[in-house]
């Protein structure tokens, strides 16, 4: 994953925006039983 994108990561059919990695990360340690659906890299 790039660093410095955006991301939306559809999460047990609702989409979160994640400004950076380190945001996902913290997400997914909170969240542990959440179920990634899709990741969408959002592009400058």
């Amino acid at each position: 994953m790039d660093e410095k994108a955006q991301y939306i990561v559809k999460v047990d059919d609702q989409d979160h925006i994640f400004d950076t990695y380190a945001e996902f990360c913290n997400f997914m340690s909170d969240n542990s039983q959440a179920v990634i659906q899709g990741i969408e890299k959002l592009e400058d």
